[in-house]
């Protein structure tokens, strides 16, 4: 029997109950029948309550055979209670366990995303190795041609020297025998003179053999002269092959210096490999250390506690990734650089230049800038010196505001979760990530990661949303707060149809 008929059933007992005791007592007490001692009142009572008592005993015997569920009820009713009290426990307790399971999954889907993302990060570190080990070969490679053919150029430069050697000793002798010829002449031409005068005081007559004499005298003198000549100009030979040894000799000295600086150079990109080899990257160059906003309208002291505390904060985030202190207390910070001119000379920028350079381009900037410090090369466990800083300042204005569409892409809900996932994640990496920086957004320097923030919970949720339409869906992504270049861009997503 239902519940609707047993409650009909009891309310029609009910009523037969009043009529057949009403009926009862009136047909007792006209009768005025007694049982034993009572009075007839009495005996009329008895039978009333007689036939009160048999009617739902008669009731619940009628249930119990038209209903199996009140037979089940009445036989095992306080076991079924303690059974449902215990299952109702166990529901509870099972609840807590597959809410405790949930937990765990979540934490175990983050740790192995977190997992995929070191794999993937050790992966791009071990292509950049090799890469930066072939190009070291290669510059290795260049060294060691460059050092061969300088040993050949030093070669031909000492064979070059003995040729000018020879050739000046071939000059030494041919002066030596010219000197000899001129003293030669000059005495012929002495005796040629005292002859002359001997002559000439002998015989004033003989005029014409004086003039004769006289032209040979001045022949002698012309011969003379240009032997004279032909010595200064062997002299000036002599001084040019000299001069011309003496800068083959430096070159020689130039080249030498050269080669020493080339073993060095190898000797130390070898070291340079061998770091490489063995040590870790603790710093990639241009990766960012820190950012900071800076407000316009700022003094020059102001500027100057600015870049003072962007320095800073880099600092102790180098410390923090494991960049060990040099004797001043540095991991990280700004150093000289030096610069050369197109000219060919060399200029220092002392760490007071940059930060002056800064502090100019910052005072008095009726807008707002960032400014971003970035290790100016790859820095490994094993440099001994600090991390070398490199400054950079941007604008730092809105762009996006609050509500506004960053991306949209569409992603097919008939999809398993896992893939759903993985396009979720190749939206973000790739069509937010290019809105964002055309549009102005400033990403995490030396990292390859999503400008857009989503976090677990959203990431499930907007699974969940997209499988549910189990067919294309129409991802939006908007801002979900007024956003500028330098900070983080917190994103919410409207799922709608395509």
């Amino acid at each position: 029997m239902t519940s609707p008929q047993i409650l009909l059933l009891f309310i029609a007992m009910g009523g037969l109950i009043a009529y057949l005791g009403d009926w009862l007592g009136r047909k007792m007490g006209k009768k005025r029948l007694r049982i034993g001692k009572l009075r007839p009142r009495h005996t009329a009572t008895f039978f009333t309550v007689l036939m009160g008592m048999l009617i739902p005993l008669a009731t619940t015997f009628g249930i119990v055979t038209q209903s199996a569920a009140v037979r089940e009820w009445i036989v095992r009713g306080p076991e079924l209670a303690r059974e449902r009290d215990r299952m109702e426990t166990e529901i509870e307790e099972n609840q807590i366990a597959l809410a405790k399971l949930e937990n765990d999954a979540e934490a175990s889907t983050a740790q192995l995303a977190k997992v995929e993302e070191m794999r993937n990060t050790a992966a791009e570190a071990r292509d950049r190795a090799v890469r930066e080990r072939n190009e070291e070969r290669g510059r290795l490679e260049a060294a060691r041609a460059e050092i061969s053919a300088a040993e050949r150029r030093e070669r031909q430069i000492k064979a070059r020297v003995e040729s000018l050697r020879e050739n000046e000793r071939v000059l030494s002798a041919s002066v030596t025998d010219l000197r000899r010829e001129l003293k030669a002449s000059e005495e012929n031409l002495v005796s040629s003179r005292r002859e002359a005068t001997r002559l000439y005081n002998e015989t004033e007559g003989l005029k014409q053999n004086s003039v004769d004499l006289t032209q040979q005298i001045q022949g002698l003198e012309a011969e003379r002269n240009a032997l004279i000549a032909r010595a200064d100009q062997a002299r000036r030979e002599a001084q040019s092959a000299e001069a011309e040894v003496q800068r083959l000799f430096d070159t020689m000295l130039d080249l030498r210096g050269t080669i020493d600086t080339l073993e060095g150079t190898l000797a130390g990109a070898a070291e340079g490999i061998e770091a490489v080899r063995t040590s870790s990257v603790i710093y990639r160059k241009d990766e960012e250390l820190s950012r900071l906003a800076i407000p316009a309208g700022l003094t020059r002291e102001q500027a100057r506690e600015k870049v003072d505390e962007v320095t800073k904060i880099a600092d102790i985030a180098a410390k923090e990734r494991g960049v060990r202190p040099d004797e001043d207390g540095k991991a990280a910070a700004l150093g000289d650089r030096m610069r050369r001119l197109p000219d060919g000379s060399v200029m220092m920028i002392t760490v007071e230049d940059q930060k002056t350079a800064f502090v100019n381009e910052i005072a008095g900037n009726n807008q707002e800038l960032v400014l971003i410090v970035t290790s100016f090369y790859n820095y490994f466990s094993r440099d001994d010196m600090f991390v070398p800083l490199n400054l950079n300042i941007y604008p730092n204005h809105l762009v996006f505001s609050e509500g506004e569409r960053v991306a949209e892409t569409v992603i097919d809900g008939s999809m398993d979760e896992e893939e759903i996932l993985n396009a979720i994640i190749l939206f973000l990496r790739t069509k937010v990530r290019s809105s964002a920086e055309d549009s102005g957004m400033i990403p995490v320097q030396g990292q390859d990661v999503s400008i857009g923030e989503i976090t677990y919970s959203q990431m499930i949720d907007l699974v969940r949303r997209i499988k549910q339409r189990a067919g294309p869906a129409k991802v939006v992504a908007e801002a979900s707060r007024a956003t500028k270049s330098s900070e983080s861009l917190l994103l919410r997503f409207k799922v709608q149809n395509p």
